[in-house]
């Protein structure tokens, strides 16, 4: 963003046609406290440029709440799997797998499988990036073959609702949770 890399490591220049060392890394960081709402938090934060003057400003709603249990492992509604989801202008994509027990700040997680549902909005033309190889990834793309430009007054605005639903869903499963849960606007 404006010359920074906020997401690390090396950056890709057309000058050497690859990815290289710079000193180019931005950070984002929390500015006060994070607002509790029923159900909901809102947090502001900053991205900050290497010699950390703010770039822009980020606010952040985080909106939860329970859903029933739902009843194959699919990453877009398609079926092409990751190389068709990278890329596409789905409505939707899915990442299934599996979990093991263990311990999470101090509390026990059981095993079990569980599918997270990425959901973009009705209106959304951004491309999915979907990265399985070093990492698991998932997001929107907003840069995929062309620069969004922010300017001071205009925001950029962009919604994705997550679904964490215990088990492995199919299509059929997916696109009800979808339809009885999400907003999608």
């Amino acid at each position: 963003m404006d010359g920074t890399n906020f997401r690390g490591g090396r950056s890709y220049t057309r000058a050497a046609g690859e990815y290289v060392w710079r000193p180019d890394h931005g950070s984002i960081v929390r500015t006060g406290e994070p607002a509790a709402t029923d159900g909901g938090l809102t947090e502001k934060l900053s991205w900050n440029g290497p010699d950390g003057a703010p770039i822009l400003t980020e606010q952040r709603i985080w909106t939860w709440a329970a859903v029933g249990p739902s009843a194959c492992e699919r990453l877009d509604p398609f079926g092409g799997g990751k190389s068709a989801a990278h890329g596409s202008i789905a409505p939707w994509l899915a990442w299934s797998g599996g979990f093991t027990a263990g311990t999470f700040d101090g509390g026990t997680r059981p095993s079990g499988a569980a599918t997270l549902v990425f959901v973009a909005a009705a209106d959304s033309t951004d491309p999915w990036f979907v990265r399985v190889d070093g990492y698991a990834g998932v997001g929107q793309s907003l840069a995929w073959d062309a620069p969004v430009i922010a300017e001071p007054g205009v925001p950029v605005r962009r919604s994705v609702t997550v679904f964490i639903a215990d088990g492995i869903l199919g299509t059929e499963g997916i696109e009800t949770l979808i339809k009885t849960q999400g907003d999608n606007s």
